[in-house]
């Protein structure tokens, strides 16, 4: 089994003779740099492990207006929710926002594995919990902050649980940030160059420096790629 998923939620507290029987039915694939997934209405038939870069998940509205629900990166997972509804179709698209490399987990053979043995199913739950929490997370930060509290948030948040030393590069453009944080890329481009005004973020060599009011820096690099 590829490194790194035998530690997922969903994986981990299955026993090791899951974790084999399951590694004979995994397919791995690479997408490049903007290839679809899969697509809003494809029949549902994998999960998917995320073993390197990021994927956004999105929706497009009547009038094709593209609404990211999340991005997913290296060490997470993708359309096990759909799964266990037992819905038929993927209700999002999912496409290749870097390179990436993703393990499809056969939705069949994972559920009827879980069949075998049931208690299977509560070593789940402590997994699934943590995701909810995440979730509610986003939700409040979507819905309870600011335009500029939510960019904070989200540049304070990325360099915590993906930077090293608090720096990191920012692998999606400003049009998907302003997608994800539920605002305007012309409000995206204004809060930066207010908050740089402010002395809040400075901008060097490409590395926008976010300063925490305590004086604590933490360092995000965004893609000169918009």
């Amino acid at each position: 089994m590829v490194r790194g998923i035998e530690q997922h939620p969903l994986i981990v507290g299955l026993g090791p003779s899951f974790r084999e029987r399951l590694a004979q039915r995994l397919v791995t694939r690479d997408f490049g740099r903007g290839e679809a997934i899969f697509h809003q209405e494809d029949g549902c038939h994998h999960f998917f492990f995320v073993v390197r870069g990021t994927i956004k998940l999105f929706r497009l509205s009547e009038s094709g207006e593209e609404k990211i629900i999340e991005l997913v990166r290296a060490g997470e997972t993708f359309a096990e929710a759909v799964m266990f509804s037992g819905m038929e179709r993927y209700p999002v698209s999912a496409q290749a926002v870097t390179r990436v490399r993703v393990i499809l987990i056969p939705t069949r053979d994972y559920i009827d594995l879980l069949h075998e043995r049931p208690e299977r199913c509560f070593a789940l739950l402590a997994g699934l919990s943590m995701r909810l929490h995440h979730l509610l997370f986003e939700l409040d930060r979507i819905t309870l902050q600011s335009a500029r509290e939510r960019l904070l948030s989200w540049l304070r948040h990325e360099a915590a649980t993906r930077g090293t030393n608090h720096e990191f590069r920012l692998d999606i453009s400003k049009k998907d940030l302003a997608a994800r944080l539920t605002i305007q890329p012309e409000t995206l481009s204004r809060l930066l160059r207010a908050l740089k005004e402010e002395g809040r973020v400075r901008e060097r060599d490409g590395w926008w420096v976010v300063v925490e009011e305590e004086g604590e820096t933490k360092s995000v690099d965004i893609l000169n790629n918009y």
